[in-house]
């Protein structure tokens, strides 16, 4: 029970790695015009479950050395 409503709420659509070269494609895509890219830059709409939807895929990436991250500053 707890499962299923779980699957619902997480909306479990597609592969993690359709959303990874979703994000990459994305990422790319900015990079034709500027040499860093934001991550608000590339979330549609800033909700919990978009900024989710996109960090993962981003860590993936990272791991994956297809891109390199930063962060100037710490969460405050």
């Amino acid at each position: 029970m707890l499962r299923e409503k779980l699957v619902r709420e997480i909306k479990i659509d597609e592969d993690i790695s359709v959303k990874i070269e979703r994000v990459f494609l994305k990422i790319e895509e900015k990079m034709k015009e500027k040499e860093k890219v934001g991550f608000s830059e590339i979330v549609e709409e800033w909700t919990p479950e978009k900024i989710v939807e996109n960090f993962v895929p981003v860590l993936h990436l990272e791991k994956n050395k297809k891109i390199i991250t930063e962060q100037p500053e710490f969460f405050k």
